[in-house]
């Protein structure tokens, strides 16, 4: 594996980690709000 191959998986595992962290977030953030909702109507 030449440096610029390593380079590039580097990228695209960086680029993967990124997304998948995102996604994750406004998942969480999502989950939490329709909680908080569900909790003021009681």
């Amino acid at each position: 594996m030449t440096a610029h191959e390593a380079n590039d998986l580097f990228m695209w595992a960086m680029l993967i980690l990124f997304c998948s962290g995102w996604v994750f977030a406004l998942f969480i953030g999502l989950s939490a709000d329709h909680f908080l909702k569900k909790g003021d109507r009681k």
